[in-house]
């Protein structure tokens, strides 16, 4: 969760983002799942 945080707090990459056409003021983050998002599409799933 840090690194999802860390990553919308870090100003380089969501200027890098508003020039690209993302609507920045308006994201939200929701959690849908406790599994893992790394390595997508072969992420570790907890069962």
């Amino acid at each position: 969760m840090e690194v999802l945080q860390a990553f919308g707090a870090n100003e380089e990459l969501t200027e890098i983002r508003r020039e690209a056409g993302a609507v920045i003021e308006s994201g939200v983050m929701t959690p849908i799942s406790e599994d893992y998002l790394t390595n997508y599409p072969d992420a570790f799933i907890k069962h």
